[in-house]
């Protein structure tokens, strides 16, 4: 059985971060209902409001899954087990993302990291996170296995996804 099968306690630490960011992350999905029910013309397909609600849906189910640490072996073995459930049952829900956690941590990260890049390719160079976010996918991209601190990567795609909004919002 694979290693992310296995049940073990989690750290007081990580649970504070967990309730911590699942907070913000919640505050910042109410913020953006709150502003597309005010603002619908700002809210429309192909908007950077639009761009941030995909970032902010993938940061809501990361949030959960950014636990612990992956090896490239353990991203393979979950990425297998992921395709399994998803062929084998023709859905996939929490427990199924929770069961690959070392696969769809990373492809949830990725998603608000890229919509996030799309979205500041659309503003002025002069944002606090946008070089992170760069960053971020440039050594994605240049290595096959690249480690990093998933709750860091989390936190800093969450800070950008709220500099974006504030940029829209006012």
């Amino acid at each position: 059985m694979a290693a992310s099968n296995v049940k073990t306690p989690r750290t007081n630490e990580f649970l504070s971060w967990l309730v911590r960011s699942r907070a913000e992350n919640q505050r910042l999905l109410l913020d953006l209902l709150v502003f597309g029910r005010q603002h619908p013309e700002q809210a429309g397909p192909h908007t950077l409001f639009q761009r941030i609600v995909g970032a902010a849906f993938s940061l809501w189910r990361a949030v959960f899954l950014v636990e612990g640490e992956r090896q490239a072996e353990d991203i393979y073995t979950d990425a297998i087990m992921f395709l399994d459930l998803l062929v084998g049952d023709n859905m996939i829900n929490y427990t199924q993302d929770r069961t690959t956690k070392r696969w769809t941590s990373g492809f949830y990260l990725n998603n608000a990291y890229y919509r996030l890049q799309d979205a500041y390719r659309r503003l002025p160079d002069s944002f606090n996170h946008r070089n992170a976010v760069d960053a971020f996918l440039a050594v994605q991209q240049e290595s096959p296995f690249v480690e990093f601190d998933l709750q860091e990567a989390w936190t800093t795609a969450h800070e950008a996804a709220r500099e974006i909004f504030a940029s829209i919002a006012g």
